[in-house]
């Protein structure tokens, strides 16, 4: 039997949160922040985070909405919840809760101002998941806005890794990819098919800097390549690394770093 998208992605996410808050993957600090002022989250509201991960959107959120809002994170996995919540106990944001529910299975007794969703859709067998938990949650006329990978997102690494997986491991690389909905009409209909209306899809341009090859296998291993390394062995991965070393070397500029474009889609609308 498959293992669910959701399971998948909770064990995945539990082995690499310990290192997900981190400079080599700031882009989510980025593109959360991007998110929050998509959705226009002010203060005073009530804002539900899905699937929020280490909190890069539910810190931001938090900050705006003040003590007279509230924000509520839910994720799958323990690992990144631990981190989404002490980085809201550092900042004091006693307004700030989170909880390891599946977002398929949410049914909370409570209505939002606004629900947000950072990068998840596609880990999702159904991907009306996302958009029909939000409207389940959201008060009439509430405020809600999901990001998605847009088209070129992660390259050059892409394409680096890609050829080189089909160099050492054919199987793999012949394994289907997992993405969100592609193209504007794609993304309208999956709105429309949960019960939301979409206002905008806006294209977010981030050029992320990779300072040395230590931080890009970092990014590699805990967001870039983080699926395919739990299928080999640690000799394999280490193949990897060498052979990524020498692949990616001629993509570095003059100091030995590394820009990664990675562009997103924030899709925003009302309930």
């Amino acid at each position: 039997m498959a293992i669910p998208r959701s399971r998948e992605a909770q064990e995945q996410f539990d082995r690499v949160a310990p290192g997900f808050f981190s400079s080599p993957l700031s882009y989510f600090e980025t593109h959360g922040a991007g998110l929050v002022s998509a959705a226009g989250v002010k203060s005073g509201d009530r804002v539900l985070d899905l699937a929020c991960g280490a909190g890069s959107a539910s810190i931001p959120a938090a900050s705006i909405v003040g003590r007279s809002g509230k924000l509520v994170g839910i994720d799958i996995s323990r690992g990144m919840l631990d981190v989404a919540a002490r980085r809201a106990r550092t900042e004091g944001f006693h307004w700030a809760e989170f909880h390891q529910r599946p977002v398929e299975e949410l049914d909370l007794e409570e209505r939002f101002d606004v629900a947000l969703c950072g990068f998840a859709v596609h880990h999702f067998d159904d991907q009306t998941t996302v958009p029909r938990v939000m409207a389940r949650h959201l008060e009439p006329g509430g405020r809600w806005a999901f990001s998605l990978w847009a088209e070129g997102s992660s390259e050059p690494h892409r394409t680096v890794f890609n050829r080189l997986i089909r160099e050492l491991r054919p199987d793999l690389a012949a394994a289907p990819g997992r993405s969100g909905p592609q193209g504007r009409a794609a993304i309208e209909r999956l709105a429309h098919e949960s019960g939301l209306s979409t206002r905008a899809i806006e294209l977010a341009e981030v050029d992320h800097v990779l300072d040395n090859f230590d931080d890009y296998w970092h990014y590699v291993k805990t967001s870039g390549g983080r699926s395919l390394l739990t299928r080999v062995s640690e000799d394999e991965a280490q193949r990897i690394r060498d052979g990524l070393q020498a692949a990616i070397a001629p993509h570095l500029d003059s100091q030995g770093r590394l820009t990664l474009c990675m562009d997103a889609l924030y899709v925003t609308g009302l309930r």
